[in-house]
């Protein structure tokens, strides 16, 4: 029977296209991510909760923020 590892998710980068303001360029599509499912509600997230997004190279971390300030 295969394990598997509830703490690893995985999903696909979409593109949504995106305006611009210029007349060079009309727009373009820019990565676009959309994170649902029970398993965001098991990890202590609820609808409506603050997050903040640490971003760095080729990472996201999402965390719960209280009061604009982020639990460690």
């Amino acid at each position: 029977m295969k394990t598997v590892n509830k703490a690893l998710r995985r999903g696909k980068m979409h593109g949504q296209y995106r305006a611009l303001s210029n007349h060079w360029n009309r727009g373009r599509n820019v990565p676009w991510l959309n994170v649902s499912g029970l398993w965001l509600e098991d990890a202590g997230f609820n609808v409506g909760d603050p997050i903040e997004i640490i971003v760095s190279k080729e990472k996201l971390i999402v965390k719960k923020a209280y009061c604009g300030v982020a639990i460690k």
